[in-house]
């Protein structure tokens, strides 16, 4: 299991959060509730160090993390070929614009009532360090891993990610509206210079809407309080993660 320090907001509060991932169990060693004991522990531990919520995406369904009281919220993906975009534009990022995605990304936030994680610019350093390290492996450069686009004192960026079929769209953003449509454009552009066949990407913020959505089958999105008095989101209701939340 891999835990995370990570701050987020609801409903004007924020929140400090216990971030779970890649929690494993040997197959020899399951159904014996190390699993459970183990996150008990963890849980247990991060409520006496004063944190007020526990956030991970599960692969197993909700039933069993429920049981250690978390709950599922609204889980959603979209997914977009090229034809369904506008045409023309292109743009890049390179390694020294990180913080001006972190910037646009903040400033899109489109509804402060739901939760959400901080954007300090360490998940965003986080996801770009796996990036970073797959390419080195695979014998390549820096990755193209962006768009970034400057007009008349707006901006808009993106920040994406490639799967053996499908560019990711980890999040994306804009400070005005008339930036939208060349956000699109500059998706398709590298969509198509990818060779993949689609874009994917979960619908939070400004994304929320733009295409049509269907259910998760993994990566559901589930919370905890840890305090009895901590307020968050009722089960099933939206949240405002993108795929760059995805711890």
């Amino acid at each position: 299991m891999k835990g995370y320090d990570l701050r987020g907001s609801y409903a004007g509060a924020t929140l400090r959060m216990f971030g779970i991932g890649a929690v494993f169990t040997p197959p020899a060693l399951r159904r014996r509730g190390h699993a459970r004991r183990m996150l008990e522990l963890a849980l247990s531990e991060h409520r006496s160090r004063g944190y007020d919520a526990a956030v991970l995406f599960s692969d197993i369904g909700g039933e069993y993390y429920e049981r250690l009281g978390f709950r599922a919220l609204e889980s959603e993906e979209c997914t977009a070929e090229a034809d369904e975009l506008p045409r023309g534009g292109t743009a890049h990022v390179v390694a020294r614009d990180e913080e001006v995605l972190v910037r646009v990304f903040a400033r899109a936030r489109t509804a402060a009532d739901e939760l959400a994680l901080a954007r300090d610019g360490w998940v965003l350093s986080f996801q770009l360090r796996r990036l970073r390290e797959l390419a080195k492996a695979r014998g390549m450069g820096e990755p193209e891993w962006g768009i970034h686009i400057g007009r008349d004192g707006a901006e808009a960026a993106a920040m994406l990610r490639l799967s053996r079929e499908a560019v990711e769209v980890l999040d994306a953003g804009w400070t005005a509206a008339s930036l939208r449509e060349p956000l699109f454009a500059a998706l398709r552009d590298f969509l198509l210079r990818s060779g993949r066949s689609r874009l994917r990407l979960w619908p939070a913020h400004q994304l929320r809407g733009v295409f049509r959505s269907q259910p998760r089958t993994t990566a559901l999105a589930m919370v905890a309080a840890l305090r009895p008095e901590v307020k968050l989101p009722r089960a099933g209701s939206s949240a405002g993660f993108a795929l760059l939340d995805h711890i």
